[in-house]
This record gives C-alpha cells, sequence and structure tokens, in this order.
C-alpha cells in the first residue's frame, strides 16, 4: 500500500501554526503582525482559543496567571526545582522537574474545582434573569452593595419588599418595579438593586443552594477534600479578593456572564468559615472566560512555570551542590529497628566494608 503526500503531510494537521520558509502564521495572523502588539497572556489566550480576546477578557486572564506564579520553596514543585538545580542538570531539567510535580494534589485543585463548579451550574436549574429567590445575593462576600445588571423578562420588576441590601427576595413579582432602584417595567435590571445578588447569570437561588448543598454533602461523606477552598497556609488566601473583584468588574461590564462567581460564591457561604484560595478563584475565572477544566490546570502549569524558572535560576546562582531537602547539620527521623547484626547463616562477615569516601558521598 503507497502512502500519498497528503497522507505524510496530514499526519501531523494543526490548525493553530502554518508554517512554511519565511512564513509564520499562528490562526491565520503572520507573527510578524503580533509581535509587539499581543501581549503575552494575548497570545496565550490566541493559542488555545484561536480568537484574539477582547481588551476585557485579556485583563481577567492576564490577572488569573499572575495569581499562580509563585508560592515559595515551601512548595513542592518550587523546592523540587531548586534541589534540582543543585545536582548539575541543565535548567530545563530543572524547571521540568518542579512543574512534573504539579499533578491531582500539588497543583490539580483548580481543574477539579472548574469541574464541580460546571457540574452545579448544569444541575441548578435556570432562574429568571435579575431575579435572586434566596434574597442572599452576594451580601457578606465582599462584593456586596454593587449590584450587577441582568435583564429582566418578564418587564414587571420586583416587588419592593425584599430589597434592602439583601438582594431581591423571593416573594414573587409584582409590577410596580424594584422600590426606589431598579427601572420598572424596562426590562432591564438597571445597575442592579442595593446588594443583590448577580443578575442574569442563569442560575437559580434556591435551586442553586440545594444542588451545592447537595454536592458538599457527598464530599463530607467520602471524607474528601473539596477543591479550591481553605489552605494549608494562609488564614486567608491573599489572592482571593482581588481575582473576585475583577470577575465582579468583567460581570459589570458585560465580559463575562457571572454564574460560576455565583456558584463559588455559594459555595463559600456554606462552606463558612473555610474560605476560597486561589484554586478556587482562578477556576472562577477560567470557567466565566470559557475554558475547560483540563485547561486550567494547563493554565496553571504555564502559570506556575515562570516562579519554577526562577527559583531554579536564583539557587543555580548561589553555586551549592547537591542541596537536600534539610540542612546537613540536621538528618531524618529514624523509625525503623534497632541495630542488628545479619544471621552468621547468611555466610561470613566481610573483613573490610567499603566507605563513602571509597565511592564519593551521595
Amino acid at each position: 500500500m503507497s502512502t500519498t503526500t497528503e497522507q505524510v503531510t496530514g499526519w501531523w494537521a494543526t490548525a493553530i501554526s502554518d508554517i512554511s520558509p519565511g512564513v509564520i502564521r499562528l490562526h491565520g495572523y503572520p507573527v510578524e503582525q503580533l509581535i509587539g502588539r499581543l501581549s503575552f497572556a494575548d497570545t496565550i489566550w490566541l493559542m488555545l482559543r484561536g480568537e484574539v480576546p477582547s481588551p476585557g477578557q485579556s485583563a481577567l486572564f492576564e490577572a488569573a496567571l499572575v495569581s499562580g506564579v509563585d508560592h515559595g520553596p515551601q512548595a513542592p514543585s518550587i523546592a523540587a526545582a531548586r534541589m534540582a538545580a543543585t545536582c548539575g542538570v541543565g535548567l530545563n531539567t530543572a524547571v521540568a522537574t518542579g512543574v512534573g510535580l504539579l499533578g491531582d494534589v500539588h497543583g490539580g485543585a483548580g481543574q477539579e474545582c472548574m469541574a464541580v463548579l460546571a457540574d452545579i451550574r448544569e444541575r441548578a436549574a435556570p432562574a429568571p434573569a435579575g431575579v435572586d429567590p434566596t434574597g442572599t445575593g452576594l451580601a457578606g462576600s465582599g462584593l456586596a452593595g454593587t449590584g450587577l445588571a441582568g435583564a429582566d423578562p418578564t418587564e414587571t420588576g420586583v416587588a419592593g419588599t425584599g430589597v434592602a441590601g439583601t438582594g431581591v427576595a423571593g416573594t414573587g413579582v409584582a409590577g410596580t418595579g424594584v422600590a426606589g432602584t431598579g427601572v420598572a417595567g424596562t426590562g432591564v435590571a438597571g445597575t442592579g438593586v442595593a446588594g443583590t445578588g448577580v443578575a442574569g447569570t442563569g442560575v437559580a437561588g434556591t435551586e442553586l443552594v440545594e444542588v451545592v448543598s447537595g454536592v458538599l454533602a457527598g464530599y463530607r461523606g467520602a471524607k474528601r477534600y473539596f477543591p479550591g477552598f481553605g489552605h494549608r497556609f494562609h488564614p486567608r488566601d491573599p489572592r482571593r479578593d482581588p481575582l473576585l473583584r475583577a470577575v465582579e468588574d468583567a460581570v459589570r461590564d458585560g465580559v463575562v456572564e457571572g454564574a460560576y462567581l455565583r456558584i463559588g460564591l455559594e459555595i463559600e457561604r456554606q462552606l463558612a468559615p473555610v474560605p476560597m484560595n486561589v484554586d478556587g478563584a482562578t477556576a472562577i475565572v477560567y470557567s466565566e472566560l470559557g475554558f475547560a477544566p483540563e485547561l486550567g490546570r494547563g493554565l496553571f502549569v504555564l502559570s506556575r512555570a515562570v516562579g519554577v524558572l526562577a527559583h531554579a535560576w536564583e539557587e543555580h546562582g548561589e553555586g551549592r551542590r547537591i542541596k537536600g531537602p534539610i540542612p546537613p547539620p540536621l538528618l531524618p527521623a529514624y523509625r525503623g529497628p534497632e541495630p542488628r547484626d545479619l544471621p552468621t547463616d547468611r555466610g561470613p562477615e566481610p573483613r573490610d566494608l567499603p566507605t563513602e569516601r571509597d565511592h564519593g558521598a551521595t
């Protein structure tokens, strides 16, 4: 059976890059047009999504990438890269050592959280746009009082009994509009209601509460950690608030919908006092921007690789050789059997045992 030219060139067919002598195009764009005009974050988006992001998408995307860059040598990925850098390997191998540790437990929580957010959104029934039946909205989350615009397909507004500071109460709908705030009968939630939930997110309040409660019960029953919440080091992750504020701004500006923000905050409310961490916050960002959960981990790897590279390079410059996990004067605690002799039936004892000096200490 003969192989045609088309079969050979089609073996690695791609829609990403078009390469020929003197030509490099990425998703159709000549690279010379991208250099100096797109940021690195914009280019990552282009490579993964096939289109150039809007300014709003770009700003939110870059915020998430920046948030995961580094967490110091106490993070296993960073520590391993630094140790590798003292072992005579190249910088690429040191970086690969650190990045290779980013798995399900260290580095994978964001992907898992994105999958949970998607599952909850699919299971929660859609709400009439602009209505928050629970009356809780984002109150107490650090985002209260802003209001996020959304459509009101009933064009009747909401009864003026459930407005003050806690979102729109789930008491039904009246034809009077929102007392003293929104725009009655226009089909638009204006700029939101004082302290409301997220309008127009497509996630029902009461249904969302029940779905989240059921999901959390499943994790508790299985005694599993819930991804994206709590932190072994920070009582409150300093990256949470700026990321959620960025999402809130993006919802207000119409860049993203806000459904995943709403879900994440409801999870946090039910898990209180356990706060959201950076994995949960970036999971919201990447979900709002339309990335698949698997890409959530890939994007974290891209982000953390910057910190891994920086630490490996710093350690390389120190000039130390074979740097272990603890300083030389200290030794790992031993919990094995007491010293003992090999039985005599295993043969006579050697007269001269080789020493570490003979073979080189490792």
